[in-house]
């Protein structure tokens, strides 16, 4: 399948299966508690990430105690939320929406999401290994201690802070490969998957809708997926319409 940027119309156009459909896709809204859980992990990551990387630029020492305490529980936040997303995921049945899709990207969407979550669950339990390992008791909002789960090994430290920082990594690649199939199934697919995930539901009139995007990005497929109005239809002039016989129009 071949894609090509319409530099008239600043749209992608496609050629191949892709392009047999071109009516917009109403929209599949996911369950509140899903929509919740998802943004609320996301906020726990971004949250835990700027703590850790402003600690590269703080020199006060309390600053810096306070940065690595928010990191902790926004990290534990994190470990909290992706084990409740886990558990509605199976007990909610979330991966039905996927029945309809063909085989081989429904076992791609199902890779994608098991690796995703496996990382997002595997950070923050390194991160408890290594604040036991430096002889760290972890404490939840400065108020519940939590259980040590190995005993004081400086060495062993130093490689689960390795461990830490590369799963950061490699989890932040994996955000960017996410966010990357969501914006291929909004332009691309013309799916509505970005917008069934939206953390509240926006009602706004058509004619009234205002965009924080140019015109050219906004109107790049069928419907703008954040403000919602639709492309105009092809206008026609007097001349034309009076060409068109009275029955047929």
């Amino acid at each position: 399948m071949l894609a090509r940027w319409n530099l008239r119309t600043g749209s992608i156009r496609t050629r191949g299966p892709l392009r047999a459909d071109r009516t917009p896709v109403p929209v599949r809204w996911h369950h509140p508690v899903t929509r919740s859980l998802h943004w609320a992990t996301f906020a726990s990551l971004m949250v835990a990430a700027v703590a850790a990387c402003s600690r590269e630029f703080v020199v006060d020492r309390a600053t810096n105690q306070l940065l690595l305490a928010m990191h902790e529980w926004s990290g534990l936040a994190v470990l909290a939320v992706i084990v409740l997303h886990l558990a509605w995921r199976a007990c909610g049945c979330v991966g039905r929406r996927r029945a309809a899709m063909p085989r081989g990207a429904r076992i791609h969407a199902m890779l994608g999401h098991g690796v995703l979550y496996t990382m997002t669950l595997i950070l923050p339990v390194l991160g408890w290994l290594t604040a036991n390992a430096y002889n760290q008791r972890p404490v939840l909002f400065g108020l519940l201690p939590l259980p040590t789960l190995i005993e004081r090994d400086r060495e062993l430290g130093y490689a689960l802070q390795d461990w830490h920082i590369d799963a950061a990594w490699l989890l932040l690649a994996l955000l960017l490969g996410h966010v990357t199939v969501a914006l291929w199934h909004h332009y691309i697919r013309r799916d509505n998957v970005p917008r069934s995930m939206q953390p509240y539901r926006r009602q706004r009139r058509r004619n009234k809708a205002r965009c924080i995007f140019p015109r050219r990005v906004c109107m790049t497929g069928s419907e703008c997926f954040l403000c919602s109005r639709q492309r105009p239809g092809p206008t026609e002039t007097p001349d034309q319409r009076a060409r068109v016989p009275p029955s047929k129009r």
